[in-house]
């Protein structure tokens, strides 16, 4: 057993193939919120949605949908994956080599390599949404390696070039793995231009082939929490207003 379905709450007959989205875990960082909200609003639409989750736990566990099913991917030992992503694609020995291969800390999320594998073989999704660049490279990989006919769309949020810039020369040598994989992938998407044309220039990757669709950050149930009553000396009404925000350069 590779991955463990968890409990749902609906009695429903067999579907048709899932539509799959796979994060690092429920934390309450951007990109996962943001696959969340789409897992929900595919849900809501009618189609069957499978959540992949790497790692326990998360602070947005309670705001998947009942109607979406959360499949925790198991985790093999570490020299087991990097064997299998190798296996994967061994023209690309060199571009793995470094940021993979012999990197001492290599992803959060490579152990969950062949677990996602499996499930591609298994299930057979019609198509996998992924985000930010380890996942983002797994999952080109490990479609390659089930031999599956599912599509695979990555995405970009901004992340990608904090983590390329961080000091650890394995986070260096992941441009070229980018560079290698990206355009295997069926579509490429950013959050904005600004993302679409730095990712662009990173990875040497035409314009043309990269698609901006913007983030869904308007949930449902906004209009509800807007009445909600927070009570907080900052928002009495004879205080001065508390305004809150982080622009990344790379989204504008």
């Amino acid at each position: 057993m590779v991955a463990t379905e968890l409990p749902s709450n609906q009695n429903t007959p067999p579907r048709s193939a899932p539509l799959a989205l796979i994060v690092q875990d429920l934390g309450s960082g951007g990109a996962e919120r943001v696959m969340v909200t789409l897992a929900n609003a595919l849900s809501g639409a009618g189609h069957h949605v499978d959540l992949l989750v790497c790692l326990g736990g998360g602070a947005i566990r309670s705001e998947v949908s009942d109607n979406v099913d959360i499949i925790m991917l198991d985790r093999a030992p570490t020299w087991r994956a990097r064997l299998a992503l190798l296996r994967s694609a061994p023209t690309l020995l060199g571009q793995l080599l470094l940021p993979v291969l012999i990197a001492r800390k290599p992803s959060l999320t490579l152990p969950n390599f062949l677990s996602l594998t499996e499930y591609l073989h298994s299930s057979k999704p019609q198509t996998i949404i992924s985000a930010l660049p380890p996942l983002n490279v797994e999952t080109v990989l490990a479609t390659r390696l089930a031999k599956a006919s599912t599509r695979v769309i990555i995405t970009e949020h901004g992340m990608a070039f904090d983590f390329l810039a961080r000091k650890k020369w394995r986070n260096r040598f992941f441009r070229g793995l980018m560079k290698a994989t990206y355009p295997m992938a069926d579509a490429i998407v950013s959050v904005s231009e600004g993302i679409k044309h730095n990712l662009s220039r990173e990875i040497r990757l035409p314009v043309s082939q990269i698609k901006t669709i913007y983030n869904p950050v308007v949930p449902e149930d906004i209009h509800l929490k807007t009445k909600s009553h927070v009570d907080h000396k900052w928002l009495d009404r004879d205080q001065p207003p508390v305004i809150q925000n982080h622009i990344n350069k790379n989204k504008k």
